[in-house]
């Protein structure tokens, strides 16, 4: 605000001052918003009547519009004018750029020895801590004996549902359970000791990391951001935790992630896209700015296949029908998943199971058999070394875990 001392200066002039104060408003907001300011009526006017309410409605909804519905495209096309764009990554003069330090990295780079992730991804249903009787260890009988992560991010969904308020207070209780779960397997398991760096809780989704203390130094401008995707979000049925640090100087993401089923491929295709804008609009960046990134969790795809196929899936729990997974059948429809990769698929699907047994549920009408739970990974050299599942039977899903070189 500014004061104005109307003393030997005409009515006139002061009104012309307002004015052009109020104008000076309207162009700096249309370079902001791409519409007048929302107050310029009242500075021009000195109150606001019927009209000025009504240019007021109208101001809102154009910009309710705009930042809606236009803004991302504009966006869009001016990260391809810049080659911020995915799609963009062989055109213009960063690219030209870009690609010859990659030819000379090694005269400017030095490759000390990088960490081995470990990545698992298990919705739990709910499971509910009776006593100290769970039991892990399968989760970690890998093909090497001897392998250690010297990284491990643990992503579960659904660790409580809320179905009534009182509920939300046992979200505190289930996260100290699974820390607890975890911290003790780890120490009886591994030979080297392991410091938990962070954890963070959204409703049902939960994301831990650990880390080999002789590295923990090595991790920094660690954090855990909130996802939120929808008003399911709120009652644990969809939504995503992004964890994010540096190593030294290469930079991870780990999105821990939950969908809610649909029957078109399309629809799925929508949520991934959608996730991906939530992601941008909530950190101003992109995914593929990080050097890795892991995006994992229950995706909730389905396999789209005959009765026939769905009924021999239940009996034999087989691995052959990927051009019915719908995961498959979208990722050349989406520029987001077109540059994830994925170990291959060889084992039976994830989900659903009778809890605490082998056979898949039948009492789910339409319910085939499905790789319900993925982790996939983004990075120029990350190398994925196992992909598999793990047989805990505490849950209608089946664990699954990754682990990458990079």
């Amino acid at each position: 605000g500014f004061e104005v001392n109307l003393k030997g200066v005409g009515e006139g002039v002061y009104k012309a001052i307002k004015h052009l104060w109020a104008c000076n408003g309207d162009v700096l907001s249309w370079h902001y918003c791409g519409t007048i300011s929302t107050i310029s009526y009242i500075a021009k006017k000195g109150k606001q009547d019927l009209v000025g309410k009504i240019a007021h409605a109208q101001t809102w909804l154009n910009r309710y519009y705009r930042s809606n519905f236009e803004d991302n495209l504009k966006q869009e096309c001016l990260e391809l004018l810049q080659k911020g764009h995915l799609k963009n990554t062989a055109v213009g003069i960063n690219a030209k750029v870009e690609e010859e330090l990659l030819k000379r990295e090694s005269e400017f780079t030095s490759n000390t020895r990088m960490p081995n992730v470990h990545v698992v991804s298990w919705n739990v249903s709910s499971y509910k801590f009776y006593d100290d009787s769970l039991k892990i260890d399968r989760l970690f009988e890998l093909e090497d004996p001897q392998y250690e992560p010297d990284i491990l991010v643990v992503g579960l969904q659904e660790i409580l549902e809320i179905k009534t308020p009182k509920l939300i207070m046992k979200g505190d209780e289930l996260e100290a359970s699974w820390i607890k779960v975890f911290e003790s397997y780890l120490q009886k398991r591994f030979g080297s000791p392991y410091v938990m760096m962070r954890n963070k809780r959204m409703v049902g989704l939960f994301t831990i990391l650990f880390v080999k203390v002789t590295y923990q130094d090595d991790v920094k401008e660690l954090d855990i951001k909130k996802i939120k995707t929808s008003v399911q979000a709120n009652i644990g049925k969809e939504g995503a935790l992004l964890l994010r640090f540096k190593y030294r100087d290469s930079s991870f993401a780990f999105l821990n992630t939950q969908m809610k089923p649909v029957k078109k491929a399309d629809d799925k295709v929508m949520q991934f896209n959608d996730l991906e804008h939530k992601i941008e609009s909530k950190l101003m960046l992109s995914l593929y700015t990080f050097d890795n990134c892991v995006l994992f969790g229950d995706f909730n795809v389905r396999t789209q296949a005959t009765q026939e196929m769905a009924a021999k899936l239940k009996k034999e729990g087989v691995a052959s029908y990927p051009e019915f997974d719908q995961l498959n059948m979208i990722k050349d429809k989406s520029v987001w998943l077109s540059e994830f990769r994925e170990g291959e698929i060889n084992f039976a699907p994830t989900f659903k199971y009778v809890i605490k047994s082998d056979q898949y549920d039948d009492n789910e009408m339409n319910c085939c058999p499905s790789w319900s739970d993925r982790i996939l990974i983004y990075g120029r050299n990350a190398v994925i070394k196992e992909y598999n599942r793990k047989e805990i039977k505490i849950s209608d899903h089946r664990p699954v875990y990754a682990i990458f070189d990079v």
